[in-house]
């Protein structure tokens, strides 16, 4: 740069409302002469002392755009001094974004350039100086050129339009509310239309909080600029109110004029935070100055209006207030208008659905209407109701047309002489079950009906009689009931005299209890023989009175709870019939009242003394029978070593050699411990303790098998074993080894020609208690059993081995096991390829019987006893 010309030039823009100079600087080459240079100096400097003096923001740049001079108002406003900026590029010193999108807008530099003439920004710029604040401005850019015409420089002038920039928009805002706030709009979208022109540059984000009629504050807008901070916005200002707590908005609503906050400190919001969790949804919005103003209007108040900054840094002042407040005051007014317009139009609804409902209740009513008018008694109005009673399609079949001509099948049936004397006399009638025959118009034919009704006159304004009003309801079906009721009365009666005769007679003792004391209400005479008293002498007394049995009073408790008892087995002694122990079958069940509550109990009860005596029976014969079984394989077992001992003492006591009678002797001595075996397992099997005790599964069939061992390998089946499960069980070991038995002998049974058994234990839970134990399981390829049979072995007397069974087995088995409280199930497979049967034996580790401490050993005999 060969330097500076020593001209300037002033060139005033008309296109704005305000004075603005653009200042054109040049440089043109001249080679300086020696004797000019004190000149030259002088110029420079006064070209200096001109730029620093003018009242604009300058900065002047090379071709480049790399800043050569800065006078002190673009200092102050780009917060960059001239010895900092000087050779950096304009746009690091110079960054300019669009107020609105917050895009960076072209350079001047560029732009000049690119166009090589004087350049101005664009509307609604803004400066982001050195500090990130942000402030308007106004600007051109100029080119300086060489003599020659060649670019060597550009001169910037900007100003700061801040407070001017504001003045305008809150102009536009003014404006805009104006012409927004004129639509007839609802409440909600008034407000709405409202927050969202706010936040478009007047705030960042916006929010309304409405006092209900109680006094609360409701925040109902919540509305943020950008759309990713939205739900900070909700979650900062979802706490509620309390109207004397201190904020901004109780503060507006006390006074009733703007609250400016200039500038948000943390100290400021923790001053107004109404919990932790608010003071950090604040801290995380970010906002740096807040303006709430009143929402009202005459003496109604709505609420306030709210709004933040976060993005824009001009923090808010008196002048935005006043802005804010006369917006405030529009929307009140618009709020009002809404507010009474709405009125207006639920007014208008009101009447509307009253008129709707009057004339929905008159079609629809339950009972006909119709009207009549004139002498002649022509239809006016009709609803459906009458319609379907006179067994018409539609109105039009009445409406318009006199009584005889819509309805000939009423002439000869009295109703129109009824309608004649209640025009002419004023007076009303009542018709009550009146019958009358109607003609079904779809069918042609005439039906029978009874009708309610009443003829009533009809006057104009001047009380002369002008029709007759006619309500009338259909009751053929409750007259038809009440003559079917009257005969289903009588047959009740009759079937309640039957039905006490059987009650009185029945094989089946009846009675009824209160459900407080359970006292005798009610009983049959066979209930009277069951507790051996006359029925005098029970009624009124309690059930602790009569029958002082264990169990019985919780029993009918539990009935009085709601509970029913069913098919329950009661047994003990009845104090009229002492030293004999008697067992029934009872059901009891409550009975209920129309509240709901239990009224009563009902009790049947059935003696099955005799039967359970026969079962007691016929369990002690199927023990016998099983003791028969098991002496017979126990002498099988014991034979067999006896006769081979025989044999060893005869060969013995005729041999000379002494090691070979040494020998017959150890043979003979094993057979003797074979025996001893045999017998302590037997004592074993029948050696039963009163309490449970714990024994392993293992042990309890290996105790079973040996008593099988000769039987097996008569019959050719192979046992087949899996390990064992080395928790024991807590059980009756006895009982449990005639289940054992049971399920081996049976399995025997099934393969008269051999087969395997195979006999396995595992952990399992069952599923319906729950409970830990072991499961047996028994699975033979035997015959199998059909389904049919399947379902009935575990009934007593049911046998397939035809005249060597009792049926007894399975049914004592499953007795058993249900003590111990565990299960015994069944699955078979018959004819086919594969057939064979699985017995799975169920029991628990732990014991569910009761503990009896003393401990006995008895006899075969005794223990099948």
């Amino acid at each position: 740069m060969n330097g500076l010309a020593a001209g300037l030039v002033f060139q005033k823009d008309s296109s704005e409302k305000y004075d603005r100079f653009l200042v054109r600087l040049w440089f043109h080459g001249f080679r300086p002469r020696p004797t000019g240079a004190n000149i030259l100096s002088r110029n420079n400097l006064w070209l200096t002392a001109v730029l620093r003096s003018i009242g604009d923001a300058v900065i002047a740049c090379d071709a480049e755009g790399r800043i050569a001079f800065m006078n002190e108002v673009a200092e102050n406003l780009t917060g960059w001094r001239q010895d900092e900026a000087s050779g950096r590029d304009l746009k690091e010193v110079f960054c300019i974004i669009h107020e609105g999108t917050r895009a960076v807008v072209e350079s001047p530099v560029d732009k000049v350039r690119r166009l090589g003439t004087v350049v101005g920004l664009a509307n609604h710029t803004l400066l982001v100086r050195r500090d990130r604040t942000e402030i308007s401005i106004d600007d051109s850019g100029a080119p300086i050129f060489h003599p020659e015409g060649t670019l060597s420089g550009i001169v910037l002038i900007f100003r700061d339009i801040s407070e001017k920039r504001r003045a305008e928009r809150n102009l536009e805002l003014l404006s805009e509310s104006g012409r927004v706030l004129a639509r007839p709009l609802d409440f909600e979208t008034t407000l709405d239309s409202i927050a969202r022109f706010c936040i478009e540059w007047f705030s960042d984000f916006c929010y309304f909080d409405l006092v209900r009629q109680d006094g609360t504050i409701d925040r109902s807008v919540r509305l943020h600029r950008v759309p990713g901070q939205q739900e900070l916005l909700n979650e900062a200002s979802r706490a509620v109110l309390d109207p004397r707590a201190r904020h901004p908005v109780t503060e507006t609503l006390a006074k009733g004029e703007p609250t400016v906050v200039e500038k948000v400190t943390d100290e400021w919001l923790r001053s107004v935070a109404l919990n932790e969790a608010h003071l950090r949804s604040m801290r995380e919005l970010r906002f740096h100055t807040l303006l709430s103003v009143p929402v009202r209007v005459g003496g109604h108040t709505f609420g306030t209006l709210s709004f933040g900054r976060t993005l824009n840094p001009v923090p808010f002042n008196g002048e935005d207030g006043r802005v804010a407040q006369e917006l405030a005051a529009r929307v009140a007014s618009a709020l009002e208008n809404a507010r009474l317009y709405r009125s207006v139009q639920e007014a208008r609804e009101t009447t509307r659905m009253e008129r709707e409902r009057y004339r929905d209740l008159f079609l629809h009513a339950p009972v006909a209407i119709m009207t009549l008018s004139g002498p002649e008694h022509r239809v006016g109005l009709v609803n459906e109701t009458y319609i379907r009673l006179l067994r018409r399609t539609s109105e039009r079949e009445l409406v318009g047309k006199t009584v005889r001509e819509a309805l000939p099948e009423f002439v000869d049936q009295g109703f129109h002489e009824i309608l004649d004397v209640v025009y002419r006399t004023g007076e009303t009638y009542l018709g009550n079950e009146s019958l009358a025959y109607v003609r079904n118009t779809t069918t042609g034919e005439l039906e029978e009906g009874y009708f309610n009704f009443v003829n009533q006159p009809t006057r104009d304004a001047s009380g002369t009689i002008d029709g007759v009003l006619v309500l009338a309801v259909e009751i053929t079906d409750q007259v038809r009931a009440r003559k079917e009721t009257e005969v289903r009365e009588q047959m009740l009666r009759m079937q309640t005299s039957e039905l006490e005769a059987v009650y009185r007679t029945a094989p089946i003792g009846l009675a009824l209890f209160d459900p407080v004391e359970f006292r005798y209400l009610r009983l049959n005479d066979t209930q009277a023989q069951i507790v051996g008293l006359p029925a005098n002498e029970i009624l009124g007394k309690t059930l602790t009175e009569i029958a002082p049995l264990e169990g019985l009073n919780e029993m009918f408790q539990s009935v009085a709870d709601g509970t029913p008892i069913k098919n329950a087995l009661l047994e003990g002694e009845l104090p009229s019939q002492p030293g004999e122990h008697r067992y029934w079958t009872v059901n009891y069940y409550p009975v209920y009242g129309d509240d709901g509550t239990v009224q009563a109990i009902t009790a049947a009860s059935l003696e099955v003394t005799g039967q359970k005596r026969a079962e007691r029976a016929l369990i002690q014969n199927e023990k016998i029978a099983a003791v028969g079984r098991l002496a017979s394989s126990i002498a099988h077992e014991i034979n067999n070593p006896l006769e081979s001992i025989t044999n060893l003492l005869y060969i013995a006591r005729h041999t000379q050699d002494a090691a070979s009678i040494h020998e017959y002797l150890d043979v003979a001595d094993r057979e003797l411990r074979r025996i001893s075996l045999i017998a302590s397992q037997t004592l074993r099997f029948y050696r039963q303790s009163t309490r449970p005790q714990a024994v392993e599964c293992e042990a309890l069939v290996d105790s079973v098998l040996g008593l099988y061992q000769g039987r097996l390998l008569n019959s050719g089946v192979k046992v087949l074993t899996r390990e064992w499960v080395k928790q024991p069980i807590v059980c009756f070991e006895g009982e449990i080894r005639q289940v054992i038995a049971n399920l081996v002998g049976n399995a025997l049974d099934a393969m008269p020609h051999g087969g395997r058994l195979l006999i396995r234990s595992r952990r399992t839970t069952e599923n319906a208690t729950g409970h830990q134990g072991v499961t047996l399981t028994f699975a033979d390829t035997g015959c199998g059993m059909t389904a049919a049979v399947q379902k009935r072995i575990f009934e007593p007397f049911f046998s397939t081995k035809e005249m060597n069974g009792t049926g007894l087995g399975l049914w004592i088995s499953q007795d058993i096991v249900t003590k111990h409280g565990g299960s015994l199930k069944v699955r078979s497979r018959a004819g086919g390829g594969r057939c064979g049967t699985v017995f799975c034996l169920f029991l628990p580790f732990a014991s569910v019987l009761p503990d009896v401490v003393q401990t006995q050993e008895t006899s075969i005999l005794t223990r099948v006893g």
